[in-house]
């Protein structure tokens, strides 16, 4: 085990990860937006940060 590792970590990503990735923060970007326009009456006890 004396041996350091030639990577911190396995970088390699699927062809599509980016793409998948950018979807995910798209939707949630969107949820943001459209929470936001909500009336205060209609919107949930909470809020993001």
């Amino acid at each position: 085990m004396g041996r350091q590792p030639v990577r911190p970590f396995d970088n390699r990503m699927e062809d599509d990860t980016w793409q998948r990735y950018k979807e995910v923060w798209r939707k949630m970007v969107s949820i943001w937006f459209r929470m936001d326009e909500w009336p205060d009456r209609e919107r949930p006890p909470y809020r993001f940060t």
